[in-house]
């Protein structure tokens, strides 16, 4: 498993997972995912979290918020956690946009892994909001999207997701393959 760190450019092998979720205010649970998941043997675990901020914050945050929406949506599964600790409204405003790209069946999107602590502020609306879009997508889209509401289970969905998204690309190339036979 590769690992990448904004502002790093990544270049690491599909599948990506974006560690999207509570940053300020959070634990760093993105380091736990990291050492947890780093012996997979495929992928790139894609880390907003900058070990050192630096002291120019008017650029560095223009360029973070720029490197987070580029690698969101290069990524092919996406992680968002919700820790009890803060509100996380940037949070919010992504995973708003993830089920989106779910509910109108964005296939680059191929797994969104969602963990809520239980005890997180907003967790009656994001239940919501993810039961409204579930309910609008087949079976099939519903397969695609693993939650849970701690940090454990959700560190094992993203090695399902990883899995899961190998196997949904391996099918792709051969499908490929077969259209240009």
């Amino acid at each position: 498993m590769e690992y990448v760190e904004s502002p790093s450019v990544v270049t690491g092998p599909q599948p990506r997972v974006f560690l999207g979720g509570g940053i300020t205010g959070c634990e760093d649970w993105q380091d736990v995912v990291r050492r947890k998941l780093e012996n997979e043997k495929k992928g790139t675990l894609v880390n907003p979290r900058q070990a050192v901020w630096p002291d120019d914050h008017t650029q560095t945050v223009k360029d973070q918020i720029a490197w987070e929406f580029q690698n969101l949506h290069a990524s092919n599964v996406v992680s968002m956690w919700f820790c009890k600790a803060s509100v996380q409204p940037i949070g919010m405003f992504e995973l708003g946009a993830l089920l989106t790209r779910f509910r109108n069946k964005d296939m680059s999107l191929r797994v969104l892994v969602l963990g809520v602590h239980p005890d997180y502020v907003r967790k009656f609306d994001i239940d919501s909001q993810v039961e409204l879009v579930m309910s609008s997508v087949g079976a099939h889209a519903r397969k695609r999207f693993l939650q849970s509401d701690n940090l454990e289970d959700h560190i094992k969905n993203i090695g399902i997701a990883l899995k899961m998204s190998s196997r949904m690309n391996a099918a792709s190339v051969l499908a490929e393959e077969r259209r240009t036979l």
